[in-house]
């Protein structure tokens, strides 16, 4: 197919009505609950939102993504939306890093595109180094 072939797939399925972005909450093994919204089917994209926001701040652009081929992921991060505090091991920024790591853990997900803004690139960065 040539490129403007696969710029016309693109463009049809972005006129496509996108997916809904469900609001879910998984539970650790160490009991610690995590908000995530999701939505869509296809290669894993993971999100991590900016201080004082969470997920479902960016829905309508994450549904769009998610029309486009993308399985989206949308953490909310410790003290943020639905997913509890670290209490005093929030104080290290490594134990937010590791919160993040443990949620692609329990999801089963060992390969995702990983996508973050302001706090959240700097989280998906630092795992990603990992």
């Amino acid at each position: 197919m040539s490129t403007v072939g696969h710029m016309n797939v693109i463009a049809d399925r972005a006129t496509a009505k996108p997916p809904r972005l469900r609001r879910r909450e998984v539970v650790l093994d160490d009991d610690h609950r995590v908000g995530l919204s999701l939505c869509g089917e296809g290669v894993p994209l993971v999100l991590v939102h900016g201080i004082m926001a969470e997920g479902m701040l960016y829905a309508r652009s994450l549904r769009r993504i998610a029309g486009l081929g993308f399985r989206v992921i949308a953490v909310d991060t410790a003290s943020h939306g639905r997913t509890g505090g670290l209490g005093v091991r929030g104080l290290r920024w490594s134990e937010y890093v590791d919160l993040h790591e443990r949620v692609l853990d329990h999801l089963g997900l060992e390969k995702a595109v990983l996508m973050g803004h302001s706090m959240g690139g700097r989280i998906v960065v630092d795992v990603a180094a990992r």
